[in-house]
């Protein structure tokens, strides 16, 4: 019995200094804010692979026209689901942020803001992505 209590004591005392590291704060589980930035850079780290699949896309366009087609569709769609969530993502931290405004937790209150910042700024070059991607089918030659 006292070996299960050490190590479920051992296995809290490491959670606490894990997110201690992480977030500088003495806590069992991370605060919010870290969940929502891990769900924010995996949209951002699918948006720079989608980028780069459409990228390499352009270069071989010339060469399997149907097969270019039908990866530039699924690029699209893609975007399109990213561009969804990261809308999603906007509103949900605009709303939780307006909760907060209450509050006098300066500190999350600024990791919200740069979270939206970080959500509006991915929104802003999926579009601009989006577009780029329209000019280029629409181009000649493409």
């Amino acid at each position: 019995m006292k070996w299960l209590i050490a190590v479920v004591l051992i296995a809290v005392v490491a959670l606490v200094a894990y997110n201690f590291g992480k977030t500088g704060e003495l806590r069992l589980l991370p605060p919010r804010s870290a969940v929502d930035d891990l769900g924010l850079g995996e949209l951002e780290r699918r948006f720079e692979a989608t980028r780069r699949q459409a990228e390499e896309l352009a270069r071989a366009a010339g060469q399997a026209g149907e097969d270019a087609a039908e990866k530039a569709a699924r690029t699209r769609r893609e975007l399109e689901r990213l561009k969804a969530e990261a809308e999603e993502t906007l509103r949900r931290l605009e709303k939780e942020a307006k909760a907060q405004a209450g509050r006098a937790e300066d500190a999350v209150a600024r990791g919200r803001r740069e979270l939206e910042q970080r959500a509006q700024q991915l929104k802003e070059a999926i579009e601009a992505f989006e577009r780029e991607l329209e000019r280029r089918s629409a181009a000649p030659g493409s």
